[in-house]
């Protein structure tokens, strides 16, 4: 948290880097809503290229919450010049400290870059994952509103689009804005699916998904698959 400075000053730099390294054309389908306070993005998460893409396309600073699993030593070296919460999914202590470490930084005016989802979602019927409520919490605590943004990944397109200012008050039921905020994310998503010919939809839906899956699977080795499905919330 001293080096706040330092990850604004390089964060330039590392979109640049980023930008020049990206393999998928971007199609913005909607513009991201304009606010000058902080703020908390709310993410999907389905593939290795969605924070590097994230970062480009709000270009805005953003410290990234992020599991403590195995990285690649690039994009964990990444996460550090960048501005990084780490946190232990599977470990409730570290997760509070995480949690206070996100809301310092809100305090203090600095945007997050949260995946509510808590993992990767390479499921072919479930548009959006149970989300945890730390980012609803956060919200009403760090009194920052929630920006809900999509991506999904078609051939060598990545379509993206981002939701209305999502705001919590103080004294809103959490879990009651926690189904909000998931039917929010999954309209997104089912708005982006209708861009796609019928064909293409199917395709979500049929035996190629699996092996869309083994592709992004095999596409970053340092994946444990299993690890992640296992901090998948799970429903009520």
């Amino acid at each position: 948290m001293r080096n706040l400075n330092f990850h604004k000053i390089i964060h330039p730099a590392l979109i640049a880097d980023m930008k020049k390294n990206r393999i998928y054309q971007l199609k913005i389908l909607s513009p991201m809503p304009h606010y000058k306070g902080n703020v908390i993005f709310a993410v999907n998460h389905s593939c290795r290229h969605d924070m590097p893409i994230v970062s480009e396309i709000i270009r805005r600073h953003t410290y990234v919450l992020v599991g403590k699993q195995r990285l690649d030593f690039v994009d964990r070296i990444f996460f550090m010049l960048n501005g990084v919460i780490w946190v232990d999914r599977k470990c409730k202590t570290d997760r509070k400290k995480a949690y206070q470490k996100c809301l310092q930084l809100l305090l203090k005016n600095e945007t997050l870059c949260i995946y509510p989802e808590g993992s990767w979602n390479l499921t072919d019927s479930i548009p959006i994952l149970p989300l945890y409520a730390g980012i609803i919490k956060l919200a009403a605590e760090g009194k920052a509103p929630v920006i809900p943004l999509i991506l999904e990944y078609k051939e060598k397109t990545c379509y993206i689009r981002f939701g209305e200012l999502f705001k919590v008050g103080e004294d809103d039921d959490i879990y009651a804005k926690v189904l909000e905020l998931r039917d929010i994310m999954a309209t997104l998503k089912w708005e982006i699916w209708n861009e796609f010919p019928v064909v293409k939809r199917n395709y979500m839906l049929s035996a190629n998904w699996e092996q869309e899956v083994k592709r992004r699977i095999a596409e970053y080795p340092k994946l444990d698959y299993e690890y992640e499905k296992s901090c998948i919330r799970r429903e009520r």
